[in-house]
């Protein structure tokens, strides 16, 4: 009697743990978090594959496949297997192609922030990477997306096939990758005009008055750079330079500013000039207007401090 009722718990334990795990699969396709708990409480294994109608998968596969976002969350914490493959028919995909293929992004953001691996092929060759499943199902902000997150073009496009869809893919992640180009040089130049900009601030920071005044006014953030500065060195330099100086310095100061103001007007002028030509095309004058009152208000300074060597 004792060793039947042993075999029958020998028996009754691998059903109860079976049951517990379709429990989990259908809980994580309806992303029930509470029968989620109450499964995996119950022992079932959180990686095992399973299936569902039209589905076969790892609880975090159909969590991602049926796009809820808690209950992928809620597996991740409770340690499933983020680059989990499932059983035979889920052509090699990971939780991240799932969720790529149905579109859902919230899901796709969870599992690359948890560390799924972006590039991670997929058995099925006519889809290949996360990227080249969203190429494939026409999913253009996710593609675009999965780009900015650092997911491998070249790859992508390496991994699809030649039919009609991955044709069109191919085309989608060509398009998207010269975008990337483009946006890649925007950058640098942007860092190299910040770094200028940069090496400017720390340049006009170190000068004087006289210094200030050998520097020509350009186009762009410099002049009011240089506005900043000279406003910095009128109130602080030049009332001690008055002070100490010679007639023959303050001349010798006057003339810089004098040359400075001139140089100043026949910038405002060629940027006037501009301006009337953008009109006459139709363009935009605006930009030109505002840096041309930027080089107006440089001027003031230089004026300014013409007005105090005068004086003195």
């Amino acid at each position: 009697m004792k060793k039947w009722l042993t075999l029958v718990a020998a028996m009754v334990v691998p059903v109860a743990l079976a049951g517990c795990a379709a429990g989990l699969h259908q809980a994580a396709k309806k992303g029930d978090g509470a029968v989620l708990q109450k499964q995996l409480d119950a022992g079932a294994d959180i990686n095992e594959s399973g299936t569902t109608i039209n589905f076969s998968g790892s609880p975090l596969s159909h969590a991602a496949y049926y796009c809820h976002p808690e209950a992928v969350r809620y597996l991740l914490q409770k340690g499933a297997d983020i680059e989990g493959v499932g059983g035979v028919l889920t052509q090699a995909r990971r939780p991240l192609h799932w969720a790529v293929q149905q579109d859902c992004k919230e899901v796709v953001r969870l599992l690359l922030d948890a560390g799924a691996d972006i590039n991670a092929k997929a058995g099925w060759a006519s889809h290949g990477t996360p990227l080249g499943i969203a190429a494939y199902y026409g999913h253009i902000q996710l593609t675009e997306y999965l780009i900015a997150r650092g997911a491998d073009i070249e790859v992508a496009i390496a991994g699809l096939n030649d039919s009609r869809e991955g044709i069109k893919a191919k085309a989608l992640l060509e398009e998207q990758r010269q975008k990337a180009v483009v946006e890649a040089a925007r950058k640098a130049a942007q860092r190299q005009a910040e770094e200028k900009q940069e090496a400017i601030r720390k340049t006009l920071e170190r000068a004087d008055l006289v210094e200030l005044l050998e520097m020509r006014p350009e186009k762009g953030l410099q002049i009011q750079a240089l506005t900043q500065a000279l406003i910095r060195a009128k109130n602080t330099q030049l009332p001690a330079f008055l002070v100490r100086s010679s007639v023959e310095e303050r001349v010798d100061l006057l003339t810089a500013v004098e040359l400075r103001i001139a140089d100043a007007q026949a910038l405002v002028a060629r940027l006037n000039a501009q301006a009337e030509d953008a009109v006459r095309q139709g363009q935009s004058a605006a930009p030109l207007r505002e840096e041309a009152g930027k080089v107006q208000t440089y001027a003031g300074i230089l004026s300014a401090i013409r007005s105090l060597l005068l004086q003195s």
